[in-house]
């Protein structure tokens, strides 16, 4: 038993310096620094304000009023699919 328990700890020992040499490598490539590429003030001391170019032709030219959601057409389409909807299913249940 003496053997056992010392091929443990010395398996135990090298999970270890395993999961310590990990944690350094791991450390080396997160603390790495990035690289900083340098900007001199007068490149941001340009233009006080940003230039915002606008397409006028986008744009909507009067208000629309909003539409309401029931219209006749949409009833009709709604009733129109729940009644195709309701003979299919009907049709697959009496056919099985």
């Amino acid at each position: 038993m003496d053997n056992d328990d010392a091929s443990k700890k010395v398996d135990i020992q090298l999970r270890i310096q395993k999961q310590k040499e990990a944690m350094a490598k791991a450390k080396s490539v997160v603390q790495r620094p990035g690289v900083q590429k340098e900007v001199s003030p007068t490149t941001l001391t340009g233009h006080s304000q940003p230039t915002f170019i606008t397409y006028p032709e986008f744009a909507p030219s009067i208000a629309h009023s909003s539409k309401s959601w029931l219209t006749l057409r949409r009833l009709l389409l709604l009733l129109y699919l729940c009644t195709g909807t309701a003979t299919t299913i009907y049709a697959v249940s009496k056919a099985l």
